[in-house]
Order: C-alpha cells, then structure tokens, then sequence
C-alpha cells in the first residue's frame, strides 16, 4: 500500500509541477489500474486498497476524451474484476467490486461533466472577449489578430487577400431620430 500512494503520490506531484505530453497522460490511467491491481494482489488483508483504482480514472476523467475515460474504466472495471476474483475473499468480491465500480463510476462521470462545463465557459468567455455583443463582429483585437494570421497567410501560400471596410456617415443621426434600439438594428 504505501508503495501504491508513493507512486500515486509522485504522479500528483508530477501532474502538478508540468503538463505532460498526451502520450503520457494516455499511459498514466493504464498503468495506474495496473499498479491498483498490484496493491489488491499483494496487500494481506486487502481492506480499502481497491480505492485506489479511483486515482487513474480521475485523471483520465480530467485528461482525456469521453471514448478514451470510457475505454479507461472498461479496463478498470476488467482489471479490479480479476484482481477481487484472484485474490479476495470469495464472500467480499461482489461487494467490492460494486463498491469500486460505483464510486469510481460516480467520481468519474462527475470530474468529466464538471471539465466539459468548464470548457463551455472557457469557450464562452472567448467568445465575449473577442466579439462585439450587439453585432457579433470581431472586436479590435481580436481583428488584428485575425488580419495578422491573415496576412501572413497570404505572404506564406502568396495569394491576394481583400480587406473591406464599411463607413456609416451620420450614424448618430440615426439613433437620435429614431432611438438607440433603431440604431442597434441597423448595425445588426
């Protein structure tokens, strides 16, 4: 067991301090499961320490895509089976493995749900940084950016690029005779 949370523990500590390469963070919920099954083959009396194939699939959950975490937790699901079937105590393996497969499922479905709602918002606020509210036009910005990838696009594949520019004259002739919300359509 305290070979298991050193391992888990140093995974942590190295998921905190860099973000690791996709291949990686792909092995990490493999071999995660696989050191989980570890514990349970060796640890004598076995108690919690199916509790740790919880740690591997919160990362996958975090980390990956739904297919990936889904493929993650069928693996789990498989290893822990075997493991509690090997090793435990034929009057506890169902239990466990319940116990296990609920918790983890749960916690798993939760951390995926939370990062998808998360990146929603993330995409959201993009989207209301770089956008003009009322008429969904690119803010100054967010223009020059995109006039600058534009540009150097068309030095890179040497293409011609047009830019066109819309003045309207009197603008505030338009609101002050028929209102503000008049306006606000016409830039609609």
């Amino acid at each position: 067991l305290g070979v298991c949370a050193v391992v888990y523990g140093l995974v942590a500590l190295v998921l905190l301090l860099w973000r690791p390469p996709s291949l990686l963070l792909h092995a990490i919920c493999p071999l995660g499961t696989v050191a989980a099954t570890a514990a349970v083959a060796l640890s004598e009396p076995v108690g919690l320490t199916p509790v740790f194939y919880l740690w591997p699939m919160l990362i996958a959950a975090y980390f990956l895509r739904r297919p990936e975490v889904v493929a993650n937790f069928a693996f789990m699901a498989l290893a822990c089976g075997v493991a509690l079937a090997l090793w435990v105590d034929p009057v506890l393996r169902l239990a466990m493995f319940l116990a296990v497969l609920a918790i983890t499922g749960v916690a798993t479905a939760v951390i995926v749900v939370l990062r998808e709602r998360v990146l929603e918002l993330v995409q959201r606020l993009r989207t209301l940084a770089s956008r003009d509210s009322l008429t969904g036009a690119l803010n100054r910005g967010a223009f020059e950016q995109r006039l600058d990838a534009e540009l150097a696009r068309t030095e890179r594949t040497a293409t011609p690029l047009a830019l066109v520019v819309f003045d309207v004259d009197d603008f505030k002739a338009i609101n002050d005779t028929f209102g503000h919300a008049a306006g606000d359509q016409v830039l609609r």
